[in-house]
């Protein structure tokens, strides 16, 4: 059994939701440290000025399966590096931050309700 609603099919026996045509995100631009709020889905991040810190939720408040992804926008990690941070003391692959200092690169991260993970 489905439900279509528009573009987005969820099948509720198999708890999975297909997109047929895409899917949008919110996309939250910063470009000073930043604590990543509820319903945030891409941190888009412009270093031009200065380095930037983004401080990502506990992953106990995130559960199991929330996926973030920080993103250097603008161009500029390699000279002004973004930190990923966490709010606890829960680790991102088994360390206490994340930095991406490679202009444009992003780092994808999910939860397991204990520690967050890129992938």
């Amino acid at each position: 059994m489905g439900h279509r609603s528009g573009y987005f099919i969820a099948t509720r026996s198999d708890k999975v939701s297909y997109f047929k045509g895409g899917q949008r995100v919110k996309v939250t631009p910063v470009s000073s440290d930043y604590t990543v709020e509820e319903g945030d889905y891409i941190v888009a991040v412009d270093t031009s000025s200065s380095a930037v810190t983004v401080t990502i939720p506990t992953a106990l408040v995130k559960k199991t399966g929330y996926v973030l992804i920080i993103d250097d926008q603008g161009g500029n990690a390699g000279s002004n590096n973004i930190t990923v941070a966490t709010a606890g003391s829960e680790k991102i692959d088994g360390a206490a931050s994340a930095t991406i200092s490679t202009n444009y690169a992003s780092i994808a991260l999910y939860s397991d309700g204990s520690n967050w993970y890129s992938f």
